[in-house]
């Protein structure tokens, strides 16, 4: 099946196969993905009357043999600078939002840009983005370090650098040996979904990068709940001494919802996520989906999250946004569910 967050088009085939009944259902999938794909483009001729900057120069950290280069552009968002430029500015632009306000923590999926992209606007288009922004993402496919850190150069995206703060990265070693510098886990797209936006809130905003061993087929792989809520507490320790130091920092956390379901299905336990995640119900989300078998693929840097938020003081956090792939692709068989909420200071 075509996974409703990837462009097919940017990859080619690699095995060639004969017309039959039997693939009638990857062919409808596909035919889906590819209808997401030429609106994608559609709406960003829709923002072609966006000013974008001059990227006419070398793209900016090239030369870094740290750099992590980017992975998904020309698949999960264009390649183009000036065209992604336009695609992320313009979906800021439409939400309307003039006031934007500190946050503390925030939830945002990792689809492409077609598919989670307005959601992840409601989130980055109501708030302030600081210096320093701790990204919490999941590693789909389980390479390298369960728990793995960032510990080498920039984060490259078209047109722009994220510098990677190697200092604070083995300051949080320090705190929660469980991470381990690694670069594999780093390999998927989870986490670049997330840095792709930062450049356009706020162009000196630099970056901690954490990985977690976790997906759509794994619930809470070697976690208790007490180890979700003393991670959380350590992370929260890391928090308040950098904020102590005179640092203001963003937890950016990034998940999506129930994964491949029917419809209902999909927005009945999507509505329940949404609840305990509001809530900061880090006890009940364990067990919703640790009892119910809850197909979501963040769930671990998730609830460390919002563990993290507890400890730090906060009881809510407020939900801003809702979809699902039906709304992109209208596909109701097999849907996978999108939520951006924001804890706020």
């Amino acid at each position: 099946m075509v996974s409703p967050d990837r462009c097919p088009l940017s990859r080619p085939a690699r095995h060639g196969f004969r017309l039959s009944l039997s693939i009638l259902p990857a062919l409808t999938a596909l035919f889906f993905a590819v209808t997401a794909c030429s609106v994608l483009w559609e709406e960003d001729r829709e923002h072609s009357d966006i000013v974008t900057p001059d990227f006419s120069g070398p793209q900016p950290g090239i030369d870094d043999p740290g750099a992590r280069m980017w992975r998904y552009a020309d698949d999960y968002y264009p390649l183009d600078p000036a065209t992604l430029y336009r695609s992320i500015v313009g979906r800021l632009s439409d939400q309307g939002i003039t006031d934007r306000r500190p946050a503390r923590g925030v939830i945002t999926p990792h689809a492409n840009l077609y598919y989670s992209g307005a959601v992840q606007a409601q989130v980055f288009a109501a708030i302030t983005v600081p210096d320093v922004v701790i990204v919490m993402a999941p590693d789909h496919y389980f390479k390298g370090e369960p728990l793995a850190v960032w510990g080498l150069g920039p984060w490259l995206i078209p047109g722009y650098r994220v510098t990677s703060r190697t200092d604070l990265a083995a300051r949080l070693q320090e705190w929660i040996p469980d991470f381990v510098e690694d670069t594999e886990p780093f390999d998927g797209h989870p986490a670049e979904m997330q840095v792709l936006w930062l450049p356009y809130l706020n162009p000196d905003a630099e970056v901690v990068v954490l990985s977690f061993n976790d997906n759509s087929a794994n619930d809470f792989t070697d976690f208790t709940l007490e180890r979700i809520n003393r991670t959380g507490q350590l992370l929260a320790g890391f928090i308040t001494e950098l904020e102590n130091s005179g640092e203001e920092v963003l937890l950016l956390n990034t998940t999506d919802l129930v994964h491949y379901q029917p419809l209902d299905t999909a927005r009945e336990q999507d509505a329940v996520l949404a609840a305990l995640i509001a809530d900061l119900d880090v006890e009940g989300l364990y067990t919703y989906v640790m009892e119910d078998g809850i197909s979501t693929c963040g769930e671990i840097p998730t609830a460390i999250a919002m563990a993290a938020l507890r400890e730090l003081g906060h009881s809510s956090m407020e939900i801003v946004a809702e979809s699902d792939s039906y709304e992109g692709n209208g596909n109701g068989d097999s849907v996978t569910g999108y939520l951006g909420g924001i804890t706020w200071r």
